[in-house]
């Protein structure tokens, strides 16, 4: 039975089920920030998350290439644990029709003193495009 999720409207479940329920070709843009370790090495609360596993995030993503239009894009927030290693790579060799077309880092200026990922300096997003790639240049609009 599928759900009935609705376009530009806050959902609230897991990504992978939300995806699967989509058509395809329905969606412009998609926000990504899988839960990619544990979250009580992260923050000592008992939030409701749990880790997602490569093979979880590569079949979410094997959604995001079906479900988003041709040419559009999907935001993949990552930690500063994933720039230093290969899992981004082996995931796009895996959905060949998504491309990393910029990279994001918000550097927040007022952080909070409460634990490293609250006080975090930075976060990090890898701007996806579904193929075919535009030749729109991204420029700097801060």
């Amino acid at each position: 039975m599928k759900n009935n999720y609705q376009l530009n409207t806050k959902q609230s479940g897991e990504a992978w089920e939300l995806l699967t329920n989509s058509e395809n070709n329905s969606a412009s843009l998609i926000f990504l920030d899988p839960q990619y370790e544990p979250v009580n090495n992260v923050v000592q609360l008992n939030y409701p998350l749990y880790s997602q596993s490569d093979y979880q995030i590569l079949r979410i993503l094997e959604q995001v290439e079906r479900v988003l239009k041709p040419s559009t894009f999907c935001l993949l927030w990552v930690n500063k644990k994933l720039l230093g290693n290969d899992r981004v790579p082996l995931w796009l060799l895996k959905t060949p029709a998504l491309k990393i077309v910029d990279f994001l880092v918000w550097h927040k200026k007022n952080t909070l003193g409460l634990g490293n990922w609250l006080r975090s300096n930075a976060e990090f997003c890898f701007l996806l495009q579904k193929y075919p790639q535009s030749g729109k240049l991204f420029k700097n609009r801060s």
